[in-house]
Formats: C-alpha cells, sequence, structure tokens
C-alpha cells in the first residue's frame, strides 16, 4: 500500500514539475521543488504535497534560476560543439570531442548533485557550485551511480514512441526518486549537522533555553523576550582579605562578649 502511494506521489510529482518546467528559464526551481518533494514523500510527509511543491518552486525561483541558466547555456555550448566536431571530422573522432566529453562529464557530476543541495540548503552561486563539487568528487561512486541513472532511463523512455507516455508520467520523478536512495543520506545528514550547528551557536548565545532557565539567568524573573539586558549580575565573591577581616571582627567580638560574662 506505502509503494502504491508513493508510485503516486511520483506521479503527481513529474505532473507538476513538467508544468512548472515549460518555461525553460525556470526548471531550475522545479528540479529543486522536485527534489524537496521527493524527500519528503520519502520521509512520509506527503500531506498537501501539490500545494508543498508550489510553495517551494515560488521560494526557489531566485536561487535556483541562475544556477540553472548556468547549466542550460553550459550543456547547449557543449552540444553545439559536439555537432560542429563531428561534423569536421569527416567520420573520424575530432580531438576536441574529447574535451566535449570531459565537460560534459563533469557538467553532469554537477547537475546530480545541485539540485538535490538546493532544494535543502540556500546559499551564494559560488558556494553552490563549490559544494556540489566536493559532493560529486567526496562521494564519487554514488555520482556515478546517479549519472548513470540520469542517462539510462530518459534514454530508454526516447527510444520507441510507445514509451512516450511514461516520460510524461515518470520521466523526470523516476530518476529523481532512484538518485534520492542514494543521496538521501548524504543530503540529510548535512541538514542535521548544519541543525546541530545552529543548536550550539544559539546555546552560546543564551538562546535555546528553556523558558524557566533563560528567565533566571536574564534576571528579574522577566520573560525572555522583554528581560534586559545587564540586569542580572552574579553576587561577587568574597575575597580572601575580606573573609579574613570579617573573621578576625567575629573573633574579637567573641572575646569582648566572653569577658562582658
Amino acid at each position: 500500500m506505502r509503494a502504491l502511494s508513493d508510485l503516486m506521489n511520483i506521479l503527481i510529482i513529474n505532473l507538476c514539475t513538467i508544468l512548472c518546467c515549460i518555461p525553460i528559464v525556470t526548471a531550475g526551481a522545479a528540479l529543486s521543488s522536485m527534489h524537496y518533494c521527493i524527500l519528503k514523500v520519502m520521509d512520509s510527509e506527503d500531506g498537501g504535497l501539490v500545494k508543498m511543491y508550489f510553495r517551494q518552486f515560488k521560494g526557489n525561483l531566485r536561487s535556483s534560476t541562475p544556477v540553472w541558466l548556468v547549466v542550460l547555456f553550459s550543456a547547449a555550448f557543449l552540444a553545439f560543439d559536439l555537432y560542429v566536431f563531428r561534423n569536421q571530422g569527416k567520420g573520424e573522432l575530432h580531438p576536441l570531442v574529447i574535451i566535449v566529453f570531459v565537460a560534459a562529464f563533469i557538467l553532469l557530476a554537477l547537475y546530480v548533485w545541485l539540485f538535490p543541495y538546493m532544494a535543502k540548503f540556500e546559499n551564494s552561486f559560488g558556494a553552490t557550485f563549490k559544494n556540489a563539487a566536493i559532493l560529486a568528487v567526496a562521494k564519487f561512486p554514488r555520482t556515478i551511480l546517479m549519472m548513470a541513472i540520469n542517462v539510462v532511463i530518459p534514454f530508454i523512455l526516447t527510444q520507441d514512441m510507445r514509451l512516450i507516455p511514461l516520460v510524461v508520467v515518470f520521466g523526470l520523478s523516476l530518476p529523481a526518486y532512484l538518485s534520492a536512495l542514494l543521496y538521501r543520506s548524504v543530503i540529510m545528514g548535512m541538514v542535521e549537522n548544519a541543525q546541530a550547528k545552529q543548536e550550539a551557536a544559539a546555546i552560546e548565545a543564551g538562546e535555546g533555553k528553556e523558558p524557566e532557565a533563560a528567565a533566571i539567568e536574564e534576571g528579574e524573573g522577566k520573560e525572555p523576550e522583554a528581560a534586559e539586558e545587564g540586569t542580572f549580575e552574579e553576587p561577587a565573591e568574597a575575597s580572601a582579605e575580606e573573609a579574613e577581616e570579617k573573621a578576625t571582627m567575629q573573633a574579637e567580638s567573641d572575646q569582648e562578649g566572653s569577658g562582658e560574662d
């Protein structure tokens, strides 16, 4: 039953993604939203899936579009170069074709990590590419498998006209779902690590504590939000000299009291 539910969710995500990819410029936000929703489906958090998808799509437009345009224009440039070099070779392998294939390999390796990464993290343009490159190298066996999934499945589905309806149904979301089986533990581990760092920073800043404890520490028994900075001071400890002076005064007082007796 769960498998059937996931299958229907993948179908819904695929239709939403195709719809949002129709303006080619917005495909980056569509792909990031697709990966976000797939991760939610895997976590059994698939309530309001369509609403969730379009909410993420709207939020991803600004951050994902520049990254997608770089990927798109790079892929178009490599495809044009491949076409030109193959025609110049007249049946022979042009030396520059090898460079094109290497560049295409690198671009695909980045692609399989870029949009899953952006589904969970918002970062600067350069940092996004840098982190995707680090993941592609650090998780190289997974990268190769994800690249194969994203190439083989679309290739098979486009080889026969009778399979074209499957492209509409599962062409984008199925490779993404299979890829998520490989990248999910990596991405979610990064999310947990980022959350742990935020919690540690909050604790150091005096936040993230129980309301009662926070109120006591901030002083005057106020609510954490209302407490003023610097209104609570720890009582200063008596110095050794002060303690000795107090002891001497107490001893003299005791002697006077005994003399009067």
